[in-house]
This record gives C-alpha cells, sequence and structure tokens, in this order.
C-alpha cells in the first residue's frame, strides 16, 4: 500500500486517483485543514473501493503516536500535505515552518521505524524560497534567525537521507 499525505487535496486527490487507476492500493492521510472529506468519499464512490482514511494533523507531535497505529502494510509514501500557496508564505513564513518542518520530521520518523523502502515528498522548498526572499529583503535579527533555518533545512534533508540508509527519496 501507498500512504499519501494529503490525499484530499487538489494534488494529492489527483495522485490518489492515478495511483487507484493503475491498481496500487492506498492510504490517505488529511487533517481536511485545506481540503474538505467530500474529495476523499468522491474518490472511494468514483473507483468504487474502500480508501483507508487517517484523519491527522501530522504537524502535531501526537501525530507520531498515531502514525504508529496505522495497520495497513505500507510499501511506499508519497507526501503532500504541506503547505504550498506562495504568496500566504511570503505574508506568514512562520506558518509554513511550523507545519511543513514538523510534518516532514514526523513522517520521516516513522519511515525509519517502519523501514519504508520509498519516500516522496513535497513541499518543503517553499520554505527555503520564501524564507530566502525575506532575508534578501529584510537584513535585521529575523533575517539572520531565517537564514539559519534555511541553513537548517538544507542541513536536515541530507543528513536523513544518509542516516536513512536504504530509503529512496
Amino acid at each position: 500500500m501507498i500512504l499519501v499525505t494529503g490525499g484530499a487535496g487538489y494534488i494529492g486527490s489527483h495522485v490518489v486517483a492515478a495511483l487507484l487507476k493503475h491498481g496500487y492500493k492506498v492510504v490517505n492521510i488529511d487533517n481536511f485543514s485545506r481540503s474538505h472529506p467530500i474529495i476523499h468519499k468522491n474518490l472511494e464512490n468514483y473507483f468504487e473501493t474502500n480508501i483507508p482514511l487517517y484523519q491527522l494533523d501530522l504537524s502535531d507531535d501526537r501525530a507520531f503516536k498515531e502514525l504508529i497505529k496505522i495497520k495497513e502494510p505500507i510499501e511506499a509514501i508519497i507526501h503532500l500535505a504541506a503547505y504550498k500557496f506562495v504568496e500566504e508564505s511570503y505574508e506568514d513564513p512562520a506558518l509554513y515552518y511550523n507545519n511543513n518542518i514538523p510534518i516532514l520530521l514526523h513522517l520521516l520518523d516513522y519511515v525509519n521505524q517502519r523501514e519504508i523502502p520509498y519516500f516522496i515528498f513535497s513541499g518543503v522548498l517553499i520554505i527555503i524560497v520564501s524564507l530566502q526572499r525575506i532575508i534578501a529583503q529584510e537584513h535585521n535579527e529575523v533575517g539572520i534567525i531565517l537564514a539559519l533555518l534555511i541553513g537548517a533545512v538544507s542541513i536536515i534533508i541530507p543528513r536523513w537521507k544518509e542516516f536513512m540508509g536504504g530509503v529512496k527519496f
């Protein structure tokens, strides 16, 4: 089975549909903060199948405990549950940092514990792009802190790849 985070979102629902069309079994995780449960139900109705759904806020520290409870055998994760609106990321970069980074870290912990061999993700780069824009415009303490965050993200991802050995990103 393939676990899709954000599977009821615009991109996620299309990914879920494509996977189902090609015969893959899918598990959906979505908190419906930027989507709606009807999308999940519509996918089930259209493909005449039950798609396991876990309504979780993956940015919450308690989410990892809920992830571990997933019974379905997960062979791969497609992570699409990150905020991606460019304009909003310029206006409130902290919102993006506080959502996207914890979700990524929780999922990587899950991948590591469950030894899931494939992990595809989207959305973290919007943090880096928006933070770089702010740093370029504001030469102050906030800009310095944001520069450190960009550095941290650019270090975290390669280190996780190294640490996780056989996981294919």
